[in-house]
């Protein structure tokens, strides 16, 4: 099944729709259409060192909660099937999957978010238990960032894991002893250059990340939700319009989405006599701190994933989210 949408859906409580992040540090921008596990954040203040890059976990308890900016906006009603439900988010950091983890939390869903940038990581486990908590009262949400932090108590039911969604030693622990529903691959890198120009490292790295990464958490996820039934289970992958439209300097970034996509429809095919959905997301250009014009924003991308999250007749679903640059050719 493949879906094509040219609007923009509406989000109540979208935190992304305006800029992205502006106070305490300003970021470098370039293009892409998924910001996942890499790149580079320039501090202005209270400069950070860069953090350990070995396998760590903890769950961003070191600082409260948030306090918004505007309150002008409402947290939409919970799905009851999500409450308290477990998640994984690759490249929950920023952008795509960090947005998708914030929608996520607002459901009432526990979000585990996966990264390399430690820092980033504990700021984002602390938005998340401000969402969290904002949804389970029905509290009001803010329309936009910047937001800023108050000092006080956090309930801390995320956590964060520091690791290369490439180490196959990552995935067993993330999944033992955790009841996880939904698996949500939203990591990913990219390299623009000629394909002749290109360096075989810088190639093992995107086809490492987009790809075996991807593969790597849906497998783990897999051989534990098909030896227990379970309500519902799904997958949600993260692809481009370059996977169907290519593009100069995007040969191995292509090539690694479009793998995700016919993955994704593997996966789809394999489990739904079990209850487990996969459905990939195939946005555009989206804004992100490596972008420098407005296309689409993560939060958008967000509402696409909780669609198909939600919908539990939505499988093997190719969703195209591009603003209608598809349509083109």
């Amino acid at each position: 099944m493949r879906i094509s949408l040219s609007i923009r859906p509406r989000l109540a409580a979208a935190p992304w729709r305006a800029h992205t992040f502006t106070a305490g540090f300003m970021q470098s921008r370039s293009y892409s259409d998924d910001r996942g596990i890499n790149g580079s954040i320039k501090i202005n203040e209270n400069s950070i060192a860069n953090p350990d890059m070995s396998q760590k976990s903890g769950d961003g308890s070191a600082a409260g909660a948030f306090e918004p900016l505007s309150r002008t906006s409402a947290v939409a009603s919970r799905r009851h099937w999500l409450v308290d439900k477990n998640a994984i988010v690759t490249g929950g950091s920023r952008g795509i999957g960090e947005a998708i983890a914030i929608r996520l939390a607002q459901e009432g869903v526990r979000c585990t978010v996966v990264g390399r940038d430690e820092w980033a990581l504990k700021n984002v486990v602390k938005r998340l238990d401000y969402w969290y908590e904002q949804g389970l009262h029905g509290g009001p949400a803010p329309k936009r960032s910047p937001i800023r932090m108050l000092d006080g108590a956090s309930p801390n039911v995320h956590s964060y894991v520091v690791g290369d969604v490439r180490d196959e030693d990552l995935w067993p622990g993330l999944f033992k002893d955790k009841n996880i529903s939904i698996l949500v691959n939203a990591a990913g890198v990219q390299h623009t250059a000629f394909l002749s120009r290109t360096d075989p490292v810088d190639m093992r790295r995107v086809i490492g990340t987009n790809v075996y990464g991807t593969l790597l958490a849906s497998r783990e996820a897999m051989v534990g939700w098909l030896a227990n039934r379970g309500m519902d289970r799904v997958i949600i992958n993260i692809s481009s319009l370059l996977a169907f439209r290519g593009g100069i300097g995007a040969a191995s970034y292509a090539a690694s989405k479009a793998s995700v996509v016919a993955a994704t429809r593997a996966l789809a095919d394999e489990g739904k006599s079990r209850g487990i959905r996969a459905n990939v997301i195939v946005p555009g250009y989206i804004e992100t701190d490596m972008t420098d014009r407005r296309f689409g924003y993560p939060a958008e991308v967000a509402d696409a994933a909780m669609f198909l999250i939600n919908n539990k007749y939505a499988n093997n679903c190719v969703l195209n989210l591009d603003g209608g640059l598809s349509a083109t050719g």
